[in-house]
């Protein structure tokens, strides 16, 4: 077979692979346990330093809460009500203030709501910021924390975690 076929054949299979055209290569016969899933937005408790925080969990990206100007370090807390796992966290600024974002914003957790863990920071972008963590996090309690405020206050519209 010339390398030129073996190539092919690969990027074939490969882009079968990916459009759904081909089964899953692991199939696990044992009964399966479902991850800790995460509660419905509109059971999450919310707190911190942002007013009109309900607003975060609304499911409208036109109503925002914001950062007071010239705060430091606001942040926000959702009890999520349960354990629960995910490894990404996005957080949509809403439409309206295209620089309400943080020039860098960190992602802390617990299981109990007084012992937080640092799990991650990134830059702050426009519109949407998406946090991936680096592994998947098991957490009752998320606090989202400004760590390099912005051009304007933090404007928060939805926060989604994954």
């Amino acid at each position: 077979m010339t390398v030129c076929r073996r190539m092919f054949c690969i990027l074939a299979t490969a882009m079968l692979a990916m459009s759904g055209c081909v089964g899953a290569i692991y199939h696990h016969g044992g009964p399966r346990a479902p991850a800790a899933a995460i509660p419905p937005r509109e059971l999450w408790k919310v707190s911190g330093t942002l007013r009109d925080l309900p607003k975060i969990r609304d499911g409208n990206i036109n109503t925002v809460t914001r950062s007071a100007a010239g705060e430091e370090n606001p942040s926000l807390t959702i009890d999520l009500g349960k354990l629960s796992m995910f490894n990404m966290v996005v957080v949509d600024q809403g439409p309206t203030d295209e620089f309400g974002f943080p020039r860098r914003l960190s992602v802390e957790t617990s299981v109990d709501g007084q012992n937080f863990a640092y799990r991650y920071a990134a830059p702050g972008t426009r519109r949407v910021t998406i946090l991936c963590l680096p592994t998947p996090v098991l957490a009752r309690y998320v606090r989202l924390k400004v760590v390099v405020p912005g051009v304007h206050p933090w404007a928060v519209a939805e926060v989604y975690l994954q």
